[in-house]
């Protein structure tokens, strides 16, 4: 994807509204899937589990960048829900830390 171009623009979805819900969610998810976002949103990739503070081994290298490149992936997720909705539905989003959630609330 182009970094100058939302992916509103580049697939012309219309914002979700009061009415628009089922043609919406047929095109938001295109666009999900298209950005390889999706396996985030309906949580069939599911979050790495990050160390805790009490764990003495460092973190490998792989592991590390599947956490850092998995929350890329979720806030990209986030951002696409959030542009596509009106001011209305953004407490779904944006109340929880996980795109899933935001999108179940939706």
């Amino acid at each position: 994807m182009s970094q100058n171009v939302s992916p509103y623009e580049l697939h012309h979805i219309d914002i979700l509204d009061k009415d628009n819900y089922s043609t919406w969610k047929i095109r938001i998810n295109f666009v999900l899937k298209k950005e390889k976002v999706w396996s985030i949103v309906d949580g069939s990739k599911p979050k790495p589990i990050a160390p805790t503070e009490a764990c003495a081994t460092p973190l490998p290298s792989t592991r590390l960048r599947s956490l850092v490149d998995r929350e890329d992936r979720n806030m990209f997720a986030q951002q696409i829900l959030i542009n596509g909705v009106r001011n209305y539905f953004l407490h779904h989003i944006t109340r929880s830390n996980t795109t899933k959630v935001g999108w179940d609330e939706l």
